[in-house]
């Protein structure tokens, strides 16, 4: 069976939306605000029951590239008191419960059938006015309690012996105090099916000036764990 082509796009700084939408199991959003303002995030439970949401966050290079003197804020842990979270839910309380203890990028937050929960993007003030802490969120939807091991549904485990669909978006980049050419500085979505498939996830982008979303082919199941950019 051929790898399905996974989907992406992004946008330039001076524009501020992406949703990233899921059919199945769940969905990733961001509703842009206009040129210039920070990007909000939302995972939707599209399906009948309930499912769990497993979170890494991405982390900064230890290194900032070359041209990029500082790489502004980042959200790394899951335990950051600034990865806030509203539900469609009267009054329910969310956090990421870590998958193993004591990790700190890797969570999982237990979806409602229906429910909807969006990171409400926080700002700080920095040199051009109004930042915002970047953030990358890679979520797997699975329909229990998975503990990432070993490396969080890229294959090789019992439970995902190829490898899962997973959702990213890459937010705030471009207003995160950051300094430097070098420095990362847009949005970008992302919809990865590696080395096999879990569920399914589609991709919506608004607001701003996006770029139109296209496939990236792989190459065949079973042939895709461990390469960069798949």
């Amino acid at each position: 069976m051929k790898n399905i082509p996974r989907t992406r796009t992004s946008r330039s700084t001076l524009s501020a939306v992406a949703l990233l939408g899921e059919v199945f199991f769940g969905c990733l959003s961001a509703p842009a605000q206009g040129q210039n303002t920070p990007t909000n995030a939302t995972v939707t439970n599209a399906s009948n029951a309930a499912v769990y949401a497993n979170l890494t966050l991405g982390q900064p290079p230890t290194v900032p590239p070359a041209n990029c003197t500082n790489l502004g804020q980042q959200i790394q842990s899951i335990a950051d008191p600034r990865l806030v979270f509203t539900s469609t839910i009267t009054r329910q309380n969310i956090s990421f419960t870590p998958q193993t203890p004591g990790a700190t990028e890797l969570g999982y937050y237990r979806l409602a059938a229906g429910e909807t929960i969006t990171y409400q993007r926080q700002t700080f003030k920095c040199s051009t006015g109004t930042c915002s802490p970047a953030v990358t969120f890679n979520l797997l939807f699975t329909p229990n309690v998975y503990d990432g091991s070993p490396n969080n549904g890229c294959g090789a485990s019992a439970v995902f012996p190829n490898s899962s669909t997973i959702g990213e978006a890459s937010i705030n980049f471009g207003i995160n105090g950051a300094m430097g050419s070098g420095c990362a500085n847009a949005d970008a979505t992302d919809i990865s099916a590696v080395n096999g498939i879990n569920s399914s996830l589609g991709i919506v982008v608004t607001g701003g000036s996006w770029n139109p979303t296209g496939p990236a082919a792989n190459r065949w199941f079973g042939q895709n764990a461990d390469l960069p950019g798949v």
